[in-house]
């Protein structure tokens, strides 16, 4: 592993678990220091309270906003800044688009190493949900979820990304997380896995037509990509709506 591909723990975590606000809200909150020196280090131009940076319209696309969400402490001087922008203005089937930066804290301050920009981005008709931070084979990574509302159905689902030495690396896309409708509720919770042989895991907890729904699921990585090695994931789930 490089450099920026090693981390035994994820300590110092800014920003643990980030629910993204709906996009367009217009609602830009203070962040933690840690994040707004990451993201000027990033942007100088990011705002000096919130750490977010406007993007006004241009060429047809609607003014944006980028925000940073989380930032994680990788081994030694690295860290790993991890952004959303978003449609500044409501709209109905926005999605957010992220990006990560890789950081160099040697001289005492954040310093940018390498850029990502625009790795994964839910499907149009989703909207960035929450963003959260997983350990993978010691490597840091991140789990977003996003979801989408339509005709009183709800479907979420899962990507999930690893931060490697040459990247981020999608090792699962869009795996089904959960599900809504009718007389079916049913949700995915993102678990430590709880044996040896399994990086990533999934408890599937609700109901349907009221019968209990009660799984779990766990994956491991083979070829840079997460296999699903034990369970399954519930009827009412893969079925969707």
């Amino acid at each position: 592993m490089g450099r920026f591909g090693q981390t035994l723990a994820l300590a110092g975590i800014s920003g643990l678990t980030t629910v993204l606000a709906a996009c367009g809200s217009g609602t830009v909150n203070a962040a933690a220091p840690e994040l707004v020196a990451a993201m000027r280090a990033v942007f100088p131009e990011a705002d000096r309270t919130t750490g977010a940076v406007r993007v006004p319209a241009a060429a047809g696309d609607p003014a944006k906003v980028e925000h940073p969400v989380l930032i994680i402490q990788g081994e030694g001087d690295h860290s790993y800044l991890v952004t959303v922008r978003e449609q500044a203005d409501a709209c109905d089937t926005c999605a957010a688009s992220l990006s990560v930066f890789y950081l160099d804290n040697a001289r005492g301050t954040p310093a940018l190493a390498r850029a990502f920009r625009d790795i994964d981005q839910p499907a149009s008709w989703r909207v960035a949900g929450g963003i959260t931070p997983v350990a993978l084979r010691g490597d840091p990574g991140i789990a977003e979820t996003s979801a989408a509302t339509a005709q009183g159905c709800t479907e979420s689902a899962v990507t999930v990304l690893r931060f490697d030495a040459a990247g981020p690396i999608k090792l699962l896309d869009d795996a089904p997380l959960g599900v809504s409708f009718a007389n079916v509720d049913v949700v995915g919770n993102i678990i430590k896995p709880y044996v040896a042989d399994a990086d990533f895991a999934i408890t599937y907890l609700g109901n349907s037509n009221s019968a209990p729904v009660d799984a779990t699921v766990m994956w491991k990585i083979e070829n840079e990509a997460l296999i699903q090695a034990s369970g399954f994931i519930p009827d009412e789930i893969t079925a969707g709506c």
